[in-house]
Parts: C-alpha cells; structure tokens; sequence
C-alpha cells in the first residue's frame, strides 16, 4: 500500500456529488410525497421515506469510500441494490436511474483505487 493515496478527479466529483446530492435527492422526494400518492395511487407510503433513508445512508457511504474504506464500497452497494429495487418496484423510474448510474460509475472508479483500500 502505498503512504500517499490520492483520489482521482472523477472519483472526487462523484463523491462530492453523492454526498450532497442523495440528501437533497431524499428531501426531493419526502417533500413531494403527496405529489407522488397523486401520481402513483398504488405507491405504499412507508416506500418514499425508506428509499429517502437508503440514499442518504449512502451519503455516509459514500464519505467513508474518500476515506478508503471498503467495507463502505460494499455497505454502497448492497443499499444501492436495495434502493434500487425498491425504486423499480414503485415505478420511480429517475430515482431508480440516478441510483443505477451512481453505482455503477462508483464501482468502475473504485476498481481502480480497490488495492489502495483498507
């Protein structure tokens, strides 16, 4: 392992996405719950405020990845698994795509750097 690890330019901005954009993506939704009732009658209410927590937690996630965690890379992605089963489930089709794209660009991006963890 080497003394200095540096995280790469885009494993930095998805980072700095991640953290700041899931909360703001979960109050998004939490905020807008009545919205989507309206438009997803079928939509039990305990799903919006779960997946709002799932992506948050991965905000957490996502910071103890820029500390060189892996179990975080693994907490990311069983509850982007989740999450993203759940979204599907409730036919929320853009949160289910940003969770999608975030995991899928995290694992590339960590693949790299996986060697460099602890």
């Amino acid at each position: 392992m080497t003394s200095e690890r540096k995280h790469e330019g885009c494993m930095n901005s998805l980072l700095l996405l991640t953290v700041l954009l899931n909360p703001l993506l979960a109050l998004f939704h939490l905020a807008g719950a009545a919205i989507f009732a309206e438009m997803l009658p079928n939509l039990p209410a305990w799903r919006i405020p779960v997946v709002s927590l799932l992506v948050t937690i991965n905000s957490g996630l996502a910071i103890g990845i820029w500390k060189w965690q892996r179990w975080a890379v693994h907490g990311f992605v069983v509850v982007s698994l989740i999450a993203l089963i759940i979204s599907l489930a409730s036919e929320l089709g853009m949160l289910a795509l940003w969770i999608l794209l975030n995991v899928i660009v995290m694992l590339a991006l960590v693949r790299v750097i996986w060697s460099q963890m602890d």
